[in-house]
Order: structure tokens, then sequence, then C-alpha cells
């Protein structure tokens, strides 16, 4: 039934794929959303302030797992999507092996980097908790770092199952990952399980998802190998060089976006951390729920560009940011309107936020969903000069205000400092130039 309603909308055959696929991958994401909101009011409960804000803290660093792959992972996608748009088999299995290869040697060299950063570095102060909690501070950063590096490689398979267009297995088992993992919470949550225990238990389940996800591509991936199929080196440097430049990406906006919560725990501390994340959770369900629509859009744009097929692609660009508008001014107006309610309800305790950290998250959630959906385009295009310049300069305007700010206590206006630098810096050099980027983007060959 779900599909015949599906074949019903205007969209068409890759409109409906995008959608089919969005559908799994927001029950994923529901999963995950729903294992921070269900266990956070119960962590709340089980630890002092200072070591909820810690776990929340942790639980946003684990986030940016997804960086250290170095990009390799979007890189190795973009190239799969389109040699399977050119039904290249061989060339497929080539570079998933390739992508392999590199990601499993990054591990283990980010293995050893994590080992020096838990010996060397004072977990407790950075944490924001007290000196007697250095030990348990420590263990969870392990906790934290070990899942980090392990998402390294494991998380592969679904990049390459959204390249080839059969992510629904994938998505499936992320979701039970998460299941597990807020059920997992909770129990321990309930028997007063310390720090280190319940990062572990929000963080590790998601990962081994991720590997018997990992273990059954592979299957599959065996089963179907062309004779004679391998990898080479042009196929390595290739994935390398698409790569090195998903991470520049990948990490200004990880620099740009994702640093509000460590900055506020180290110079504001973690009571301070854990009133802000509540705050910025709940107005980060409206991007969240569009990026389920990006994520498998990419690889169907990439497949188009390497058929030609630009009207298609340049009509779903202009659908999916008017949406991508309508759907997050929507979401944030509820959440501005309704978020003494919806906080009351869900933390059973009274955050009161200022009125223009409320304001300044409703506006940033518009801009943050009209630019994932750009940023899908750009980077299935392979826009990359002006992705990356923009992002260096972005993060670093970005990062230098909101330093500013949280030392100097202004931590209501972050998000109107990542909106003015989003605006000044990304979206009005692209209003400028697109012209001329739809003219380099027909050109190419891909």
């Amino acid at each position: 039934m779900r599909d015949r309603l599906l074949r019903r909308l205007p969209v068409g055959a890759r409109g409906v794929a995008v959608l089919r696929t969005g559908a799994y991958a927001l029950l994923t994401k529901a999963c995950a959303v729903g294992n921070l909101f269900v266990s956070m009011p119960l962590v709340h409960d089980a630890l002092n302030p200072s070591g909820f804000g810690a776990w929340v803290t942790l639980a946003s660093i684990a986030t940016l797992g997804a960086f250290l792959d170095f990009g390799l992972a979007n890189g190795a996608m973009n190239l799969v999507a389109a040699a399977h748009a050119r039904e290249d088999r061989r060339e497929v299995y080539s570079l998933v092996l390739g992508a392999w290869r590199i990601l499993t040697r990054t591990a283990v060299l980010l293995s050893l980097v994590a080992l020096v950063l838990l010996a060397c570095l004072p977990w407790s102060d950075l944490l924001g908790l007290d000196k007697d909690m250095g030990p348990q501070a420590r263990a969870a950063a392990a906790a934290t770092l070990l899942a980090m590096v392990a998402g390294v490689p494991l998380g592969l398979a679904l990049r390459m199952q959204l390249a080839i267009g059969s992510a629904k297995s994938g998505y499936r088992l992320g979701a039970a990952g998460h299941v597990l993992a807020c059920i997992t919470t909770i129990l321990l949550a309930h028997h007063g399980a310390s720090l280190p225990v319940l990062v572990a238990a929000t963080l590790w389940p998601p990962a081994l998802a991720s590997m018997a996800n990992t273990l059954r591509f592979a299957r599959r991936l065996r089963g179907s190998t062309p004779i004679g199929a391998g990898t080479n080196q042009t196929r390595v440097v290739a994935i390398q060089r698409e790569g090195l430049l998903f991470f520049v990406l990948q990490l200004a906006a990880a620099l740009a976006y994702a640093s509000d919560l460590p900055l506020i725990s180290a110079l504001a501390g973690a009571d301070e951390a854990g009133r802000y994340a509540v705050v910025q959770r709940l107005f980060s369900l409206g991007p969240l729920a569009l990026g389920l629509l990006w994520t498998p859009l990419w690889p169907v744009y990439r497949q188009a560009f390497a058929r030609q097929e630009y009207a298609w692609a340049f009509r779903t660009l202009r659908r999916s940011v008017a949406g991508a508008i309508l759907a997050s001014a929507g979401v944030a107006a509820l959440c501005w309107h309704w978020f003494d309610a919806i906080s009351g309800a869900w933390m059973r305790v009274s955050v009161s936020p200022r009125p223009e950290l409320l304001a300044g998250m409703a506006a940033w959630a518009v801009a943050d969903a009209a630019g994932g959906a750009y940023g899908t385009f750009l980077n299935a295009a392979g826009m990359f000069r002006f992705l990356v310049v923009t992002a260096i300069l972005l993060s670093a305007a970005t990062l230098a205000a909101k330093f500013w700010l949280v030392a100097h206590g202004h931590i209501a206006l972050l998000p109107w400092a990542t909106l003015t630098c989003f605006l000044l810096i990304d979206m009005i050099p692209l209003t400028i130039l697109w012209p001329r980027m739809k003219r380099n983007l027909q050109a190419r060959v891909y």
C-alpha cells in the first residue's frame, strides 16, 4: 500500500525512489532522535547536572565521528553512483574495495591517536567535571572515541548502498541499533549507572548495527563480483582526491555548526551546555528530518549528472529548496510557540531560555534546511572550489564569533552568529555566482 501511494505522487520514478529511501532513513533517524529524547530526562535524573551535561556533550562529539573518515566515504559514494549510472559493475566493485582498504588503514591510525588523546588530555576539565570525576571522565571519553573510530570503516557500507540504490536493509539495521541503545540506556539509567556506562550504552549499539550491515553488504558484494574485478592505484587516488575535498568540507562544517556544546562546556560549564542542548535538540528536528531526504537524493543527483539529465536536476533543486524552507519554517514556529510546554513535558524541569535564543534557533533552522538542499546538489555536482573556499571562511568566522560570545557570556546569541556568517559568506556569494556555476556544471563529464 505504501509503494502504491508513493507512485501516485507527481515526483517521477526517481522521486519515488528518493522518498522510499527517505522513509527508511526517517525510521532510523526517528529511532536515533527518540533514543536521545526518551533517554535524556532519565539520564538527567540518574546523573548530577554536570554529569548530564558531560553525557550530552560526549553524545554530541560522537556525531563528529562521521568526519573522521576524511571524506573518503562520501568521495567513494560520488564515484560509485556515477559508475552505477553507467552500469559499470567492475568499476563499482573496484571503488568499494579501494575505499574499504583506505578506511580500514585510517581507523588503525586513528586508534593510535585516540590512545594518545586519552592519556594526555585533562578530560574532567574539558567536560566541565570536578577533579574527582577524572577517572570516570576518561573512561567515558574512551567509550566515545572507540565508537567514533569503529564508525570510520563501518559507515562505508551504508554509503555504498545509497550509491547503488539499495539502502533499505542498512537503514533497518540502523533503526534496530538505536532502539537497542534506547532500551539499554533507559534500563541502566533506572538502575543508577555511572557516566561511562551510560555513554557506552548510548553509542555502542548503533556501532554494532553498522557492523552487521557491513557484513551483510560484503556478502552481497562478493556474490555479484565480476570475474577479474579488483582495485588499482588509479581508483585509490581518485577516491583519495575526492575524499580529501569532502574532508575539508566536513571539518569546516563541524567547526562551524557542531562547536556550540564543546565551547559552552569548556568555557561556561557543563550545566550551561545541558540547558543549551535542550533548546538545540528541539529546534534541530526540522533540519534533521529534511536531511533524511538529502542523503538519498545526493547519489540520485550524481547519477542524473552522469546521464546529462540536467533539467530534472535543476527542477528538483528548486522544489527541494522551496519545500525545505516551508517545512522547516512550520516546524520552527511550532517549537518556538510551544517551547515551554514541549520542554516541560519532555525534560520535566523548567529550561527557561532567553527569547533571543529561541528566535535565533528558529531562524537558523530555516536557513540550515535551505542550505542543506543546496549543499546536497553542489556536493553531488562536485563544485569543490566554491564549497571549499566558503567552508573554510565560514568555519573560521563562525568559530571566532562563537568563542567570543561564549567567553563574554552571550550564549543566547550563538545561533545568530551562525546565521549571520552563513548568509554573508555562503548564501550571498552562491546567489551571485549561480549562473556561472550552472554553465560549468553542464560542461563537465561525470
